[in-house]
């Protein structure tokens, strides 16, 4: 699935675009002042009837209220967006993969680092479930900040949300394209391409159509097609993970796609470390496992497990937004 994130300024935006970072702030950051307002005579009736149950609640209310939120949309050509966002067409919008964007924050399964919300639009608060859902282990972040009035339905918002707001450092392969407004400047647009360059990223433009209040895209050349390739991190990693002499002879002829695999995993955002890799199974659809250490304190080890198949070896613990 394709999301699409409206930006304006090429000073701030555009370093953060070239550092893969985004910036996640608190709900009460964003710009309608009826975020995080929500119905909670639910949570009222059970907490007149469990009182103990009050501290636990306004934890979770004051744990929700430090979530960090990033904004997106369905769609590049929302004309009051562009407009709204994107300084009056002449900004820009990044278009992002979204399975490659949660794959590399909810690694684990069981502790995602990244929730995905569709705001729901309303003509009233959305009713909160917290104290259900959480004696049910599910946090469910829509009906406090996941919810918005009817008035804001244009902007068909789908969100990302952190336990913490403030910058997280994403995979450079997810963002997959870049389309600019149709004032943008052939100067700005130049210094996107150049600070963006080896990403193998797509670029377009806006353009009214003749005769309607239509947008359309347009193709536009990247003046940097031919610079190195970009990579994102260099982790180190033990050399003998690689070598002859460690890996049975058996498993020889895989020892070139074990290289690409290992210095693909050390490129990735956040790791650290890459502490030990393993290759077993059936000589004709191995397996190769590989544990490495990341930056994040809630979840310090990502484990990575690829399977043979059709000549290559696919990952398969990715995370997907479905």
């Amino acid at each position: 699935m394709k999301v699409y994130k409206y930006r304006s300024n090429y000073d701030r935006d555009v370093i953060s675009l070239f550092l893969n970072q985004l910036f996640a702030p608190t709900y009460d950051n964003l710009n309608d002042p009826f975020e995080g307002i929500f119905n909670n005579q639910e949570d009222k009736k059970i907490l007149e009837i469990f009182k103990n149950l009050e501290n636990a609640y306004d934890e979770l209310v004051t744990m929700v209220r430090k979530t960090g939120v990033y904004s997106l949309c369905k769609t590049y050509d929302n004309e009051i967006l562009w407009s709204l966002y994107s300084d009056s067409h002449r900004g820009f919008v990044i278009e992002y993969d979204l399975d490659i964007l949660l794959n590399d924050f909810n690694y684990n399964k069981i502790v995602p680092l990244a929730h995905l919300v569709e705001v729901q639009y309303k003509d009233s608060p959305q009713k909160s479930m917290t104290i259900k859902d959480s004696y049910n282990k599910y946090m469910n972040f829509s009906s406090i900040i996941g919810t918005k009035s009817l008035s804001w339905k244009h902007e068909n918002e789908i969100r990302l949300i952190f336990e913490e707001s403030g910058l997280n450092t994403y995979n450079f392969k997810a963002v997959t394209s870049i389309t600019f407004g149709l004032r943008a400047s052939e100067k700005e647009i130049s210094k996107v391409m150049n600070l963006m360059k080896g990403r193998g990223l797509r670029y377009f433009k806006m353009r009214t159509c003749a005769d309607s209040y239509q947008l359309e895209i347009i193709d536009i050349q990247d003046e940097f097609v031919n610079a190195p390739e970009y990579i994102q991190n260099k982790a180190p990693f033990d050399k003998k993970f690689m070598s002859a002499d460690y890996i049975s002879p058996e498993y020889h002829i895989h020892i070139d796609l074990l290289k690409n695999i290992v210095l693909d995993v050390c490129s990735l955002p956040n790791i650290i470390n890459v502490d030990s890799i393993e290759i077993l199974g059936e000589l004709a659809r191995p397996k190769i496992n590989i544990l490495a250490t990341t930056s994040s304190k809630k979840v310090p080890v990502r484990f990575f497990e690829f399977e043979f198949h059709n000549g290559d070896f696919v990952q398969v613990n990715k995370c997907t937004s479905n």
